[in-house]
């Protein structure tokens, strides 16, 4: 009971910040310079104990001459913990999970690479739509997903002026990237 009610806390908190982001006007993001490779290496620190508990080597790789970019730093750091704990959570244990931030043309990109199930290709397009879930067998009840997550990230991210990209393959991982406009 108890953590089923965790679960579902969880999951109305998650589901009331996607309902707030998708009403807020987009001019009411409070963006300031931010560097994505400093929010990223906050998340990973953030995230080394519940890799360690899946024996799950966190990378991190970044370019050290990466420029700021306008946004919300506690938005976008939720929008990347929450495909960091996506990652550690659908990878099977022994595996390594890659988080790159990248410098290409006008955007900087954010990608967060595993080792795991893989998402079908008919099902790429439904994992940003609200409580959209994939069966996976064998994953554990706890680490079921509230089908909430990935929908946040894309709403964070759109209201940043950026995209979000899936490439996936059954059985080889998912590689999961958001772009962000540069200063």
């Amino acid at each position: 009971i108890a953590s089923e009610s965790q679960r579902l806390s969880k999951m109305l908190t998650t589901f009331l910040s996607v309902s707030n982001l998708e009403q807020a006007d987009k001019k009411e993001v409070v963006k300031s310079p931010v560097k994505l490779d400093t929010v990223v290496r906050e998340v990973v620190g953030d995230m080394k104990d519940a890799a360690k508990r899946k024996r799950i080597r966190l990378v991190e790789q970044s370019n050290a001459y990466l420029p700021p970019v306008a946004a919300d730093k506690g938005l976008i750091t939720r929008a990347v913990h929450s495909l960091v704990d996506n990652a550690i959570k659908y990878s099977p244990e022994k595996t390594s999970v890659i988080i790159s931030t990248i410098l290409e043309s006008d955007v900087l990109r954010v990608v967060v690479e595993d080792r795991g199930y893989g998402i079908p290709k008919a099902e790429q397009d439904k994992i940003w739509q609200k409580f959209y879930r994939i069966a996976h067998e064998g994953l554990d009840k706890e680490e079921e997903s509230t089908g909430l997550g990935l929908p946040l990230v894309k709403e964070i991210v759109e209201q940043h002026g950026g995209n979000v990209a899936v490439e996936s393959e059954i059985g080889a991982g998912s590689r999961f990237s958001f772009t962000l406009p540069r200063l």
